[in-house]
């Protein structure tokens, strides 16, 4: 009981504080607490929200499906041959020290905005990190 009345509080003084800078601060970039909420209960109500969350869902699931599909297999190449050990993981560990939002420009510039650059943002992020 004590561990939940902790996290309790937690969450309020959190709100108490979001709500106070609310007041003085600019709400494109620090909306107030309360009108965050009933957009959240708006959005719900119309339905929005879970449609929003389905496509959501439906771009990680595509993403990482087609990472592994083509990840499992190249790992498995790496991990049992020489040769795709000292080509492509190389290749692939300088990747992971580009930031992900790196690719960002590039794949805008590339795919535009749509759902195939948000797709192979992700695929990126899973099949590299």
């Amino acid at each position: 009981m004590k561990n939940k009345l902790i996290t309790l509080s937690t969450f309020v003084i959190v709100f108490v504080v979001w709500y106070f800078i609310s007041l003085n601060a600019n709400p494109l970039f620090v909306p107030n607490p309360f009108k965050v909420i009933d957009g959240i209960k708006t959005m719900l109500l119309s339905g929005k929200l879970q449609t929003d969350i389905l496509y959501t869902f439906r771009r990680i699931l595509l993403a990482s499906c087609l990472a592994a599909l083509i990840a499992l297999p190249m790992g498995l190449l790496i991990y049992n041959f020489r040769f795709f050990k000292y080509t492509i993981d190389p290749l692939i560990n300088l990747l992971r020290y580009v930031p992900i939002t790196a690719f960002y420009p590039l794949l805008i510039m590339w795919l535009g905005i749509d759902e195939q650059m948000k797709i192979a943002f992700l695929f990126i992020a899973a099949f590299v990190y």
